[in-house]
């Protein structure tokens, strides 16, 4: 793929983030307890059930201070097909990707050039897929042969079928661009009679993790929020997925990670916590893959 293509795809995704990063905001304290309490899990720490007092502490982020890396994921397949929905479920139509490599791609913005892969179903349970802040995507799928065509989505609820490397989401469509033969992108108005109900070979881009709050529960009281940080910069990680990023410098293990934040709780809101509490986020799930 040519790399002018790539640029438009993460210059566009790195727009579309800016939105997954207000939807935290706007949220506040109760979106970020609430989506623990509904999943009763983090990646690395347990939450049951845990909801914040109307004064819980607050913290502000400096993100100056933060080891950040943004990545785009990409997925592969021979081809696909696009279903418009019915009903009240999230998003307008049903994408199915088929004949796919198994694994998805990875890859760093500069200066780093992190690369990797990662078994699919296991890289869905990573991300995450919140209906209230669900990842952006970009397909860029041959609609006919030497046709390309590109659609802008929002995901969510990811199916993975292992056995035929099938990958299956409920998609939101945003935007959609038509590929010149000069190889850049000419926006269009979204409509659904421009929409391709089949299509051949397919590449969908995923952004990066996004934000998400980083609670303090008191290990004395599991269902009380001492206190949280409200909107914090997610950072990707191939063993760990997506975590709450560090400081520059620290190094990057489940137990770096889990002992950082709990240490931060206690330090950070000594006398919330009083010494009691451990951190909790709402990270990646996937109950279907």
């Amino acid at each position: 793929m040519d790399p002018n293509r790539f640029d438009s795809i993460s210059r566009l995704l790195a727009e579309r983030r800016l939105t997954r990063r207000q939807a935290v905001r706007q949220g506040g304290a109760g979106l970020a307890a609430g989506a623990i309490a509904a999943a009763g899990v983090s990646r690395l720490a347990r939450a049951q059930d845990a909801t914040p007092a109307a004064d819980v502490p607050t913290a502000t982020v400096d993100e100056t201070t933060i080891e950040k890396t943004e990545f785009l994921f990409v997925q592969s397949f021979k081809n696909g097909t696009l279903v418009a929905k019915t009903g009240d479920s999230p998003g307008g139509h049903t994408l199915t990707l088929e004949q796919g490599l198994g694994q998805t791609l990875f890859f760093s913005d500069r200066p780093e050039r992190i690369v990797g892969a990662k078994p699919t179903a296991d890289f869905l349970q990573d991300l995450g897929f919140s209906e209230k802040n669900p990842p952006n995507a970009a397909l860029v799928m041959e609609a006919t042969p030497g046709d390309s065509d590109f659609a802008v989505f929002e995901l969510f609820n990811p199916r993975y079928d292992v056995e035929t490397s099938t990958a299956t989401y409920d998609v939101h469509l945003l935007e959609a661009w038509e590929q010149k033969v000069d190889m850049s992108f000419t926006e269009q108005q979204t409509e659904a009679q421009y929409l391709h109900p089949e299509f051949g070979a397919a590449h969908l881009f995923i952004d990066g993790c996004a934000d998400e709050a980083v609670v303090c529960i008191k290990m004395s009281d599991p269902s009380r929020v001492a206190a949280q940080w409200s909107d914090y910069p997610c950072c990707y990680d191939a063993s760990l997925g997506c975590f709450p990023c560090l400081s520059k410098g620290m190094p990057v293990s489940e137990k770096s990670v889990q002992d950082y934040w709990t240490n931060l709780c206690n330090f950070e809101f000594a006398e919330d916590c009083d010494g009691d509490c451990y951190a909790a986020w709402t990270g990646g799930s996937c109950d279907d893959c």
